[in-house]
């Protein structure tokens, strides 16, 4: 709320993948210092008072897309050779919500300081839409900003000028096509941050 409120028209999207965190493992045998994800942190902090979740325990803990989590959970049940697995899973097969997970007590590693690897699951046909649908509508809001950036600099901009200085801005994070400039931009406008000049509709004049 209080970035919406310094920055009108913009919008704030934490990239929890991005995030590590140290955390401080106490066995019998000694002290470990994990290096983990954020998501990992989350899914570990919830087994400071329980032994055993579910599936559904935790997501509702957590409040984690289901992919996200399973992700998390399948990094911290895998036991590559430099050290054991921090939780454990019961059963096999398709997780499901009565899955249920298991604080591993008897954690062993070679290393005081250890890095715990992020897994990599195949999305499902609808988990894989929804991720597309989160990147197309993270993609709008960039080039909202991007669009909107250059008009407030320039204030009045031919259309093919404006597409050509989005694209190079753009470069390196993806490549819109021209199509999407020309909604973005039509939104835009619908929304009076720009508007058409009356002498060109190709000419845009930027709205303060």
């Amino acid at each position: 709320q209080f970035y919406q409120r310094t920055h009108g028209g913009r919008k704030l999207s934490y990239q929890f993948n991005m995030g590590n965190a140290d955390l401080r493992l106490r066995t019998a045998a000694r002290t470990y210092e994990l290096n983990v994800s954020t998501h990992q942190m989350v899914v570990l902090l919830q087994f400071n008072r329980v032994d055993r979740l579910t599936f559904a325990d935790l997501q509702t803990r957590t409040n984690m897309p289901p992919l996200e989590l399973k992700k998390a959970l399948a990094s911290l049940c895998h036991a590559p050779k430099m050290h054991s697995a921090l939780l454990h899973r019961e059963g096999s097969g398709a997780v499901e919500d009565g899955t249920v997970y298991v604080y591993a007590d008897d954690f062993k590693s070679r290393f005081i300081k250890v890095k715990i690897s992020q897994a990599v699951l195949k999305e499902t046909d609808d988990e894989a839409k929804e991720t597309r649908a989160k990147v197309d509508e993270d993609r709008k809001w960039q080039l909202d900003a991007v669009i909107v950036r250059v008009m407030k600099s320039r204030k009045q901009m031919e259309h093919r000028m404006l597409s050509s200085e989005v694209f190079t801005l753009l470069n390196g994070r993806f490549t819109p096509s021209p199509e999407d400039i020309k909604k973005r931009i039509e939104s835009l406008i619908e929304r009076e941050y720009m508007e058409r000049s009356k002498d060109s509709r190709n000419v845009y004049m930027y709205l303060a």
